[in-house]
């Protein structure tokens, strides 16, 4: 169980890794081609953190959402309806 979990950690971390990559080389490349600097990216993510509500990193908003299919409300851990079991789908950037 402890390897299992261990491996588990690894392999967040190499996505994560990736992800911080990845993130880097989209932000050079619109730094490169646009006229944006890095206080305006660190604007932008203080603004996404203000409509969150929460001053923690975390742009995740607490909605209620409801299901598309029976209206029933969904719970915010899963994006499939516990009463209809319709897979409702995420916004881009909406996170459950």
């Amino acid at each position: 169980m402890a390897g299992d979990l261990d491996d588990r950690v690894e392999t967040l971390e190499r996505r994560v890794a990736i992800l911080l990559m990845t993130s880097q080389a989209l932000w050079d490349f619109i730094k490169r081609h646009h006229d944006i600097s890095d206080a305006d990216l660190i604007a932008q993510l203080k603004e996404i953190e203000a409509e969150a509500g929460r001053p923690d990193g975390k742009a995740v908003k607490e909605a209620i959402r409801n299901c598309p299919a029976c209206g029933k409300t969904l719970q915010k851990t899963t994006g499939t309806c516990l009463y209809c079991g319709h897979k409702a789908e995420l916004a881009p950037f909406e996170r459950t």
